[in-house]
């Protein structure tokens, strides 16, 4: 989603993959409270309204692409020149990572071991791993049916 789209959430669990910022201008509280303070949450109207892009009227859905199926299930959601994220479900072992390049996994259901080299690493649901560039492609071995997002960086290296 584009800096300065006046979005929504409710009810919802989200997984953000965005640049350093800990901006968020709020025109509705929804009547919620801060989680610190048991307060109102603050608004920042004049802020908001400022940032929307008016000239945005409409998103189009993001539609998955299957880039392969065995031995698991690999969907890329988005890529664009600033990141890659893609969607891994399997019941056998498969790879993640690649060489030369980061990446962060987020594991959405559950359990599993990521091997890399002679050392392995348990991960559970919820749980987040990142994977520095001189890691390089490592083994993903489940416990059951396993689901995962991969964030990469674009193809060819940093934007």
């Amino acid at each position: 989603m584009p800096a300065g789209t006046f979005h929504t959430l409710h009810d919802l669990v989200m997984f953000e993959v965005q640049e350093n910022s800990d901006v968020t201008y709020r025109l509705s509280g929804w009547d919620r409270m801060g989680p610190k303070t048991n307060n109102a949450r603050r608004l920042q109207v004049n802020q908001a309204m400022a940032c929307i892009d008016f000239d945005r009227v409409a998103l189009t859905p993001v539609v998955p692409v299957i880039e392969r199926n065995i031995p698991d299930m690999r969907e890329r959601i988005f890529l664009d020149r600033h990141f890659g994220l893609s969607h891994i479900r399997g019941e056998a072992s498969f790879t993640v990572g690649a060489a030369n390049t980061p990446r962060v996994l987020v594991c959405l259901k559950g359990d599993g071991e990521l091997a890399c080299g002679n050392v392995q690493y348990g991960f559970g649901r919820g749980e987040v791993i990142l994977l520095p560039a001189c890691v390089g492609e490592c083994q993903c071995q489940h416990r059951g049916n396993l689901e995962i997002l991969e964030v990469s960086l674009p193809e060819g290296g940093a934007a």
